[in-house]
């Protein structure tokens, strides 16, 4: 059949299409200048949707730590000499007191003899310094072990004391510890749930985007095909209620209705060295 059809790109392929449906009475023409055109518009393209690229930021809370326990240093109780030099003197007054007693005895005496009165003063006040230090030295050491026996005891309770508040001190700075390890598990969870939830939010309008945009496309490319192909048509060249296939692997058909044959591949109605054809299948050059 006499005629031009164009060949190499989808763009020649569609005046193809437009070219045999107008031959063949399936598309309607209208007059432009003298040349007759389709009144379809032309593929639709298919949408570029970008991949999904997450934007949420994950924001990790700030773990607040309470202030660290340090132990404070241990102060023993002050050792008193006032407390032992009191006691003492509390120990040593009735030994000197006896003392004294026995002094003024032998001083308020009467003695005939001054010499004799002389030397027996002088041996009562040497006995009387003798028994002052043997008391004193007496007293101090019972009143020393006594007193030591009171500051062992202040010293161990003092002990007993720092230990219980340290131990005190330590269980307060752990269950502070723990509530502020319990407070950050739940921020962490908090983050964590919130950083999913934008993720789930992202992913839910990409995929209603990317649905609403396949949805229109895909509308557009079915009425295009039912307008170029007939109803049904799913992708060029495929069958219409005007057209049945063929079965040949090498070199499939359609079958017109009314007899005529139109060889084509897969590409659209070529022949195996790439020419377009008419539709009584002879291939048009340029």
């Amino acid at each position: 059949m006499a005629g031009t059809i164009y060949q190499g790109n989808q763009s020649d392929y569609n005046k193809w299409v437009e070219m045999m449906g107008q031959k063949l009475g399936t598309i309607p023409t209208t007059s432009t200048g003298g040349r007759s055109t389709s009144s379809y518009s032309s593929t639709p393209v298919a949408p570029k949707i970008a991949a999904y690229t997450p934007t949420a930021t994950y924001v990790a809370p700030t773990y607040t730590a309470p202030e660290e326990y340090v132990a404070p240093d241990y102060t023993a109780p002050t050792y008193d000499e006032s407390k032992v030099d009191t006691l003492t003197q509390k120990k040593s007054a009735a030994g000197l007191r006896a003392a004294r007693q026995s002094l003024q005895s032998v001083t308020g005496g009467y003695y005939e003899n001054p010499n004799v009165k002389r030397m027996t003063l002088r041996d009562a006040l040497a006995g009387y310094g003798s028994a002052v230090q043997t008391v004193m030295s007496g007293a101090e050491t019972e009143a020393r072990n006594q007193y030591n026996t009171e500051y062992g005891i202040e010293a161990d309770s003092s002990k007993t004391n720092y230990n219980a508040d340290v131990e005190a001190g330590k269980l307060n700075y752990s269950s502070a510890l723990n509530t502020a390890n319990q407070k950050y598990a739940a921020k962490l969870t908090e983050a964590e749930k919130n950083y999913q939830a934008q993720l789930d939010a992202e992913k839910l309008n990409y995929q209603t985007n990317y649905n609403t945009k396949m949805a229109s496309y895909n509308a557009a490319l079915s009425s295009y095909m039912a307008n170029t192909y007939g109803t049904g048509a799913t992708r060029y060249g495929s069958e219409t209620n005007q057209y049945a296939t063929s079965t040949s692997a090498s070199s499939p058909t359609y079958a017109r209705n009314s007899g005529a044959t139109i060889p084509y591949n897969s590409s659209g109605a070529r022949n195996n060295k790439g020419q377009w054809l008419d539709y009584d299948g002879n291939a048009i050059i340029k």
